[in-house]
C-alpha cells in the first residue's frame, strides 16, 4: 500500500513538472515567433522598451456558460530587472463577462505589457487586475496618435494567431471580472515557493530548462528595443 501511494504521488509530481515545462515551452515559442515577425507587423520597439512586466498566455480557450461568456488560460509573467529579465512565474488568466460584451481576444495566445513601475508592485499580491486593458499598436514606430493614446496607460495587450499579431482589448464594466491569478500549484512544484516570492527573487531561475529558454526567448523578443 505504501509503495502504491508513493508511486501515485510521484506520478502526480511528474505530471505537474511536465505541465510546467509544456507551458513554459509554449510561451517561449510564441515569443520567438513574434520576435521573427517583420517590424511593420510587430510591436513597436519604443513600446517594448517601456515594458516593466511581460505576461504570455498561450492557448487561450473560450467558454460559453449559461448566462456568461468567459476566456481562460495558463501562462507566465516576468519582470524587467537591471540584469535582464527575472524568473518567469506561473499564472492563470480568466475573463468572465456576464454582460455579453466583446473582449476582442480572438486569438489563442495573449501577450500583455505592463508599462509602469506601479504595476510591478501589483505582482506582490496573488491577483493582478487586467480589466480596462487597451489594444496595443502595431508597427515599426509609435505614431503621434499612438503616443497620445498611450499616455498614462497601465497595460496593453496583443493577440497572436496563425502568424499574425493584432492589438486586443479587455473591456471593463460592472458585469466583467478579469484578472491574473498566481498558479501556486505550478510555482511550488517548479520552484518550491509561492509566485510573489519567485517573482521578486533571482535565485529561482535555475532548474527547469524551458524556463531558461523562455527567458532567452523574451530577451530576443525585446532585442530591437534594447539597441
Amino acid at each position: 500500500t505504501v509503495s502504491f501511494t508513493n508511486s501515485h504521488a510521484q506520478e502526480k509530481v511528474n505530471e505537474k513538472q511536465a505541465t510546467a515545462s509544456k507551458r513554459a515551452a509554449a510561451s517561449g515559442k510564441a515569443l520567438a515567433e513574434i520576435a521573427a515577425l517583420p517590424a511593420a507587423e510587430s510591436i513597436p520597439p519604443e513600446l517594448l522598451a517601456k515594458a516593466k512586466v511581460v505576461a504570455v498566455f498561450p492557448n487561450i480557450t473560450k467558454v460559453n456558460l449559461v448566462f456568461q461568456k468567459a476566456m481562460k488560460g495558463s501562462g507566465l509573467a516576468t519582470r524587467r530587472t537591471a540584469e535582464g529579465w527575472g524568473t518567469p512565474v506561473f499564472y492563470q488568466f480568466s475573463m468572465i463577462d456576464s454582460g455579453w460584451t466583446t473582449a476582442e481576444a480572438k486569438s489563442p495566445t495573449i501577450i500583455m505589457l505592463f508599462l509602469n513601475e506601479a504595476t510591478v508592485n501589483e505582482f506582490k499580491e496573488n491577483y493582478v487586475e487586467i480589466g480596462g486593458t487597451i489594444a496595443g499598436p502595431i508597427g515599426e514606430t509609435l505614431t503621434e496618435t499612438d503616443k497620445k493614446r498611450m499616455e498614462g496607460v497601465r497595460l496593453v495587450a496583443y493577440g497572436f494567431r496563425d502568424g499574425k499579431l493584432i492589438g486586443v482589448k479587455i473591456e471593463e464594466s460592472d458585469s466583467t471580472q478579469s484578472g491574473m491569478y498566481v498558479d501556486n500549484a505550478m510555482n511550488k512544484r517548479t520552484f518550491g515557493a509561492k509566485g510573489p516570492d519567485v517573482f521578486f527573487t533571482e535565485a529561482f531561475a535555475k532548474g527547469v530548462p524551458e524556463i531558461e529558454e523562455l527567458r532567452t526567448a523574451l530577451t530576443k523578443f525585446v532585442k530591437k528595443s534594447d539597441k
